[in-house]
């Protein structure tokens, strides 16, 4: 029995990159003021960025249903295939919640995977899901394999920008002003499905700094296993100039690397100018 992979937008795949790997989408919403649109369908990450710069209140985002997820996952059972499921951390989103509810509808057929992670850190673990299907494991045995190596998922960020965090009422004004006028540039991880502050560095530069340690510090990147760069806004060049800094503590090897670029289920909460680092750490063997 087959086995089709289906995640939530949470995961930043575009639909050229969904249509390559055969990956089913079921999209969350994202709502401004003029109205809502699916994640990942209705409007690409450029668009989400360029839409919540002209707004001077955040826009919010949906969980997905268990109804939307019965709509995508009937077609793969209705083939007779097995489905894997991949959803955004269920500590930040109750959409994986509504996952597990579209699966009762076919027991022992439909896995699902709380990713416990966001944008490029469900993309690896997807990668590495996939792989091991090519290697022929069965939906239950991938979905296992994919859980049990969770615990050395790294997503490592430094964050541009305290001004979404002020206007999602997680910091004071005060302390945004603050932080803004110092130049500070919060470098966070997220560990156990939460998003942790590591330490705050004055200046990108210093905050570009902070993160190559930061991933250094949480274990070797395995570069056997898949990884990502993910970033924020509407400008790449904030990855290339990471990489002008960080690239030659691996020998160039980040640059080789596949570049995500996360939209709304990040990019309300952190904001434009985000870089990030996602893979597998090399401490525990897989």
């Amino acid at each position: 029995m087959s086995v089709r992979f289906v995640v939530d937008s949470g995961a930043d795949l575009t639909a050229a990159e969904r249509q390559a790997l055969g990956v089913d989408l079921v999209p969350l919403r994202v709502i401004f003021p003029e109205g809502e649109y699916l994640d990942g369908v209705d409007i690409t990450p450029q668009e989400f960025y360029e839409k919540m710069a002209a707004h001077r209140t955040l826009p919010t985002t949906s969980m997905a249903s268990a109804y939307d997820f019965e709509t995508v996952l009937a077609p793969i059972m209705d083939r007779g295939e097995e489905a894997v499921v991949l959803t955004i951390s269920g500590k930040l989103s109750g959409t994986v919640q509504s996952a597990h509810i579209a699966a009762e509808s076919w027991p022992g057929r439909v896995f699902v995977v709380d990713s416990l992670n966001i944008t490029a850190g469900i993309r690896i673990q997807l990668e590495y899901g996939m792989r091991l299907a090519r290697e022929g494991l069965a939906g239950a045995e991938i979905a296992q394999r994919i859980e049990a190596a969770q615990q050395n998922v790294r997503l490592t960020a430094v964050l541009d920008t305290l001004e979404n965090l002020k206007k999602g009422g997680r910091i004071s004004p005060a302390v945004a002003f603050a932080g803004g006028v110092l130049g500070i540039k919060p470098v966070v991880r997220v560990h156990d499905g939460q998003v942790d502050i590591l330490g705050k560095a004055r200046g990108m530069r210093h905050g570009w700094e902070q993160l190559a340690q930061a991933v250094r510090d949480q274990g070797d990147i395995d570069f056997s296993m898949p990884a990502y760069l993910a970033y924020t806004g509407t400008d790449r060049r904030v990855v290339d100039d990471f990489l002008a800094v960080a690239d030659g503590q691996w020998g160039g090897k980040l640059s080789a690397l596949p570049v995500c670029h996360a939209g709304s289920c990040i990019g309300t909460h952190a904001g434009p100018g985000v870089v990030a680092v996602c893979c597998y750490a090399k401490d525990t063997a897989l």
